[in-house]
């Protein structure tokens, strides 16, 4: 019996059947008889063979579709997922239930799946046909090189609504939690994810509603049935679970396999085309770096103020640094946030030696706030390597005195590893560059640096100096004193008289005319203070010192005189030696 050969099959360009076989292609038109055909068994058989050939062609191009399109037919699954109802029953899932999913999640995941059903909420009538409520999906995976069986953790969930009027229900995922009562299973050894990673996953997934009038999307809400003994208008307390079928994968004998050995729920296999692994930023840094301009503001341009010899911006490379710190003073003496801004103010090269580049960074002058100046140089040379770490040093009296300021350090990011012309062109275009030292300038708007990069010291903070001053010889005290409000330190302007105070203006004394109405406090560093006394105008009176002087000496003191305390009288200096003034 003759039979036709597959190769002389042709395979039509997909969009061109329909046309090939109404006349476009007069090789697979059918041949029909006419009154003048010789009347043999082959012209007979002609048509017949002719609509064969069609047909062919028509099976051949729907298999090169299907080729193609197949994986779409379970999808979002890659093989039929099963529940199991109860130990003897098991149900397929709906294919075309969810109808599109597209979630993102850390990449440390794999094998998510489908692994359970949840009848929350809402009640079945077979009598009268009327379901009502919702089934929440489940969804669980392993972190990667983890074994398969053992792990699992929820991971997220989307409720689908069984009475929905919507053809499509388009519902956001919910990373999973405890308190969201996903209830795992213990027995399953099932965890929920860390609620600290849950917020990393979000997306998508839009169910087609199931016809209700289908006796098998009937079939299928029914068997996912609420418990038996709660009714509530609200979400059940003790929801049924309904939990997706193993799969026994891997074997020659069985040709829907996707997997060496079991795994758990491994019919409800998500497809990869579901999901979107989203790799940590620590994997590529340079990702990062160039994302946030590190350490320049988002919006910092980088570009210098004239253009090189082709006509574009001397711009500083992005990424060019993995870490970067500079130490400037925070806006403790400004009226806004930018009290102290820190910007590459120009950038220069050297033509001795290596040619390297000197970076100049800029902020307000301490003292006047108008003016900009700049503290700090980085050096920059082109045969640099990644992760090699470059010192700043401030300019001139910076950070005199310790103060710390314009010093700090930068690592080289992985731009430096000379795979790309990134860094050499750079340093080229500034080398042509035909100003005196071929200087390029920035400022303020194009290369101001971010809080990133910059470390923030108070502007009227000690020095190291300073603080260890700040407790003097009290540090040797049994019971060091350190500075506090009652322990202060002393400048070069805590001498002399001191304040002057009123002492007839304290109500608790009275006008004397032996004693002056001003006294002087004296300074920290000299705690000498100034009474006058005319002892002419003394009165006969043996307690006039401790009722009309001493108060007073209360006053300027601002505590009882202690040993070594000074008095001028006006006439004479007095010392306390602890229990009366000698002098």
């Amino acid at each position: 019996m003759p039979t036709i050969t597959p190769a002389l099959i042709p395979t039509k360009t997909p969009g061109t059947l329909f046309s090939s076989l109404t006349g476009g292609d007069d090789t697979l038109n059918i041949r029909w008889l006419t009154p003048t055909d010789p009347c043999f068994y082959e012209v007979l058989n002609r048509p017949i063979a002719d609509m064969a050939v069609r047909q062919l062609v028509i099976a051949k191009t729907v298999d090169t579709l299907n080729i193609r399109l197949g994986h779409q037919a379970l999808y979002p699954f890659i093989v039929q997922p099963t529940v199991d109802i109860d130990t003897t029953t098991i149900i397929d899932f709906p294919i075309g239930l969810i109808w599109d999913m597209s979630v993102s999640l850390p990449e440390k995941w794999e094998h998510v799946r489908l692994s359970k059903l949840i009848r929350v909420s809402g009640s079945d009538s077979s009598t009268s046909d009327t379901y009502a409520g919702v089934i929440r999906l489940v969804f669980s995976g392993n972190i990667k090189n983890q074994n398969i069986n053992t792990g699992e953790q929820i991971l997220f969930y989307a409720d689908y609504q069984i009475d929905s009027p919507l053809t499509f229900q388009m519902m956001r995922i919910t990373p999973a939690t405890n308190a969201a009562a996903v209830f795992p299973s213990t027995t399953l050894g099932e965890e929920v994810v860390g609620q600290t990673e849950s917020t990393s996953f979000a997306g998508f997934i839009v169910f087609k509603t199931l016809d209700l009038t289908l006796q098998q999307a009937t079939d299928f809400i029914t068997a996912i049935a609420p418990p038996a003994l709660e009714n509530t208008s609200g979400e059940y307390l003790n929801p049924t679970q309904y939990q997706i079928s193993n799969f026994e994968g891997g074997g020659t004998n069985i040709t829907d396999d996707y997997s060496i050995s079991s795994v758990v729920h491994g019919t409800g296999i998500l497809t990869d085309g579901t999901l979107n692994p989203i790799p940590p930023l620590s994997s590529d840094i340079a990702s990062w770096l160039q994302a946030f301009n590190y350490p320049f503001d988002s919006n910092a341009t980088l570009a210098g103020d004239t253009r090189d010899v082709n006509g574009t911006y001397y711009n500083i490379p992005k990424g060019l640094f993995r870490e970067f710190n500079i130490t400037a003073p925070a806006n403790d003496g400004g009226t806004t946030t930018a009290a102290f801004p820190v910007f590459v103010s120009r950038i220069v090269m050297s033509d001795s030696g290596t040619r390297p580049i000197t970076m100049y960074f800029s902020t307000r002058f301490i003292g006047n706030s108008s003016v900009y100046t700049e503290f700090a140089t980085l050096t920059l040379d082109s045969g640099a390597q990644p992760n090699d770490l470059v010192t700043m040093n401030p300019v001139g009296t910076s950070a005199g005195d310790d103060r710390q300021m314009g010093l700090g350090y930068a690592i080289l990011s992985d731009l430096w590893d000379g795979t790309t012309d990134v860094i050499s062109d750079w340093f080229a275009a500034i080398g042509a560059n035909t100003s005196t030292d071929h200087q390029v300038n920035y400022g303020l708007a194009r290369a101001r640096l971010s809080s990133f990069g910059v470390s923030r010291i108070s502007q009227y903070s000690p020095t190291v100096n300073q603080s260890l001053a700040l407790t003097g010889t009290a540090s040797n005290l049994s019971s060091p004193q350190v500075p506090s409000n009652s322990n202060k330190y002393v400048t070069e302007l805590d001498a002399g008289l001191g304040n002057r105070i009123d002492l007839e203006a304290i109500s608790s004394n009275t006008i004397e005319a032996a004693i002056d109405r001003f006294g002087f406090t004296g300074g920290l560093a000299n705690r000498i203070v100034k009474l006058v006394v005319d002892s002419t105008k003394v009165p006969n009176d043996p307690t006039f010192y401790d009722n009309k002087i001493y108060p007073r000496l209360q006053t300027l003191f601002g505590r009882d005189p202690v040993f070594g305390d000074g008095w001028f009288n006006g006439t004479r200096f007095l010392w306390f030696n602890g229990d009366t003034w000698q002098g």
